[in-house]
């Protein structure tokens, strides 16, 4: 409660909650579900229809595994994600769909996001997050600051070419955010990057990055559409 009064509530909890307010069983479909997604969304929204989604298990354990609803994993080649999605989901059935630095990853980036736009129901909420397209001049940093730090990034994804993507079939946008930079995450990052900084200088440690650096530098761009029909 506290950590949200300082820092705000990050756009995916507000619309979220949202949803979640006006009916609590959502069908939610978590793309990218490793790192206790699960858990992690259970325990803030406990009468939420989870469903996650990911190409392989990635962080998850066996509490993650029971408290979901449905998890979905893949096992598949990177090219043949999108026939699996396709196939996996249903039509017009999700409430909320999240979709936090995934797309980056794709060999298909544009026909998944044609895919997922079937999936929302009409007035479903549609959450996607993904390095900023001016991350590929930021400088390099462990855990990811420059775009090729991480060697699994296959596309630079634009706000503005999945914007019009996701109107083209049937969405619209409710919040935009190419460089997410709240101020009190970036006021830390300062702090964070500086000592990390001094780290590197005078003990030879790598830099390494947090969410609060992350804001700093507005490594992170945020797309939030509603599905009309």
């Amino acid at each position: 409660m506290l950590k949200s009064f300082i820092f705000g509530t990050h756009p995916l909890h507000k619309y979220l909650q949202n949803s979640y307010t006006k009916k609590p069983d959502i069908n939610l479909l978590d793309l990218g579900c490793g790192n206790h997604s699960p858990t992690r969304y259970k325990s803030l929204y406990p009468n939420i229809i989870y469903t996650g989604l990911d190409i392989a298990e990635y962080n998850l354990d066996d509490n993650d595994r029971k408290i979901a609803d449905e998890l979905l994993i893949l096992n598949c080649h990177p090219k043949d994600f999108l026939s699996q999605v396709q196939d996996a989901l249903k039509d017009n059935y999700y409430d909320f769909i999240i979709m936090s630095h995934v797309i980056e990853h794709l060999e298909d980036p544009r026909e998944i996001l044609v895919a997922l736009a079937s999936k929302i129901k009409a007035g479903g909420i549609f959450y996607l997050a993904f390095p900023a397209e001016d991350t590929i001049y930021f400088p390099s940093a462990e855990g990811t600051l420059n775009f090729y730090d991480d060697n699994t990034h296959k596309w630079i994804p634009s706000l503005r070419e999945i914007l019009n993507i996701l109107v083209k079939n049937g969405c619209k946008p409710i919040y935009l955010k190419d460089g997410y930079q709240p101020l009190a995450y970036a006021f830390v990052g300062f702090f964070s990057i500086i000592k990390e900084y001094i780290k590197s200088k005078f003990f030879q440690k790598p830099i390494k990055v947090n969410s609060y650096i992350w804001s700093l530098y507005g490594f992170e761009s945020i797309i939030i559409v509603q599905k009309l029909t």
